[in-house]
């Protein structure tokens, strides 16, 4: 989906190798969800319709990554995104650590429904 992949590709150059070391020690809030998270980082470059889509990820889940996240930075962990669609939202995550011979990280797999494509039960609730 075009816009998890403009997303998510903004989000791998700042968790990159290259420019991870610009998140350490920041004033970066690693205790807000996920989408509050993308939105500080990636602004105006996030896709329309980016903040409401991300905002329907559960919150376990946000913050199941975000945890993941401040792991990798506390670590000097590189980060690398991808989704891939789903029928409800999953996260994978694989945690590499470093050997003797190569540098470790963390791949984040998000899969989701298209933004468009209705949940079969709807907006319902357990009541």
């Amino acid at each position: 989906m075009p816009m998890m992949q403009v997303a998510l590709t903004g989000l791998n150059e700042r968790f990159g190798k290259a420019r991870l070391h610009e998140l350490a020690g920041g004033d970066l809030d690693l205790s807000a969800p996920f989408g509050e998270l993308t939105r500080t980082l990636l602004g105006d470059e996030l896709p329309r319709g980016f903040d409401e889509f991300v905002d329907t990820m559960p919150a376990g889940l946000q913050h199941g990554l975000v945890g993941a996240l401040r792991s990798a930075l506390e670590r000097g962990l590189p980060v690398t995104f991808a989704w891939a669609p789903g029928y409800d939202w999953e996260l994978t995550l694989w945690d590499v650590a470093d050997t003797a011979d190569t540098h470790g990280g963390l791949t984040v797999l998000i899969r989701s429904r298209y933004p468009g494509d209705a949940h079969p039960l709807g907006r319902a609730t357990a009541g």
